[in-house]
């Protein structure tokens, strides 16, 4: 096995310890307190902008949305913004890793033939990569405002395109494996 894989195998035995049911109470109870935090932010971000959402919660965006955006909230709403992102370094570790644990969790509860696809529960750190990389790229733009790099901005929308993407077909996965899970223990259960 080549290191990749090694590293790969490591990443997922780790990932399947922590995946209990504590574990994943605790990153749901910290991904609700961070996006507490976040919301608060959020809510006087929105306030300065007139409603105009920020870069991370959008689908995607181009040079000329982020200007705008920026221009409206003024250094007011980048100050607002920037704490938001500070609430956010923590934030794409933690919900990706509460995706995660349900999934491994569902997984341990599937039928045996299943038990080969416990490294999909690995795919919600892509998630997190893609929240990470966004959030460094717009974390550069606010820093450098008013210039703004249009090559910065569009590769930070395709991360963030990227993100949602990926967490949609994480949610997939969490909900086809939870209910095969629920769907194999009562049957079980009827046969007892």
């Amino acid at each position: 096995m080549n290191a990749l894989g090694e590293l790969q195998l490591n990443i997922l035995d780790r990932l399947d310890e922590l995946a209990t049911k504590t574990g994943l109470v605790v990153a749901l109870v910290l991904t609700i307190i961070l996006y507490a935090i976040i919301g608060f932010f959020n809510q006087q971000f929105l306030a300065l902008s007139g409603g105009l959402f920020v870069p991370d919660m959008r689908f995607g965006y181009s040079l000329a949305d982020i200007q705008q955006l920026f221009s409206t909230v003024g250094t007011d709403g980048l100050r607002v913004y920037s704490a938001m992102q500070d609430a956010d370094t923590f934030l794409p570790i933690v919900y990706s890793l509460a995706i995660s644990f349900g999934i491994l969790i569902a997984i341990r509860n599937c039928p045996d033939r299943l038990q080969k696809t416990k490294s999909l529960g690995m795919f919600p750190l892509i998630v997190a990569i893609f929240d990470y990389a966004e959030n460094i790229l717009i974390a550069t733009q606010v820093a450098s405002y008013p210039t703004l790099n249009g090559g910065i901005i569009e590769l930070a929308s395709i991360y963030t395109t990227l993100k949602w993407v990926t967490l949609g077909i994480s949610f997939l996965i969490l909900i086809v494996f939870g209910v095969i899970a629920i769907v194999y223990s009562a049957k079980n259960r009827d046969r007892n």
